[in-house]
């Protein structure tokens, strides 16, 4: 899965070890762009139901974009 924003402490861990430079143009990106943070009840109920739900055990090696359509604007 390819995971887009959602609300989390990852973003204040990784700030004092990360390269600020595009930290910074990755936020001005998200930003103009607008889409709302990922629901991370949303996720979770998602893999559970891609784990365990009718058809799991014939997706093999999909890559699922969890972005509330922020990759279909910036490619």
């Amino acid at each position: 899965m390819m995971m887009g924003a959602m609300n989390t402490n990852i973003a204040d861990v990784f700030k004092t070890g990360m390269h600020m430079e595009g930290y910074q143009k990755m936020n001005s990106v998200y930003e103009s762009i607008q889409a709302p943070p990922v629901d991370l009840d949303e996720v979770a109920g998602f893999c559970v139901n891609l784990t365990y739900g009718k058809g799991a055990s014939i997706i093999n090696g999909a890559c699922i974009a969890i972005d509330n359509g922020w990759t279909c604007v910036v490619g």
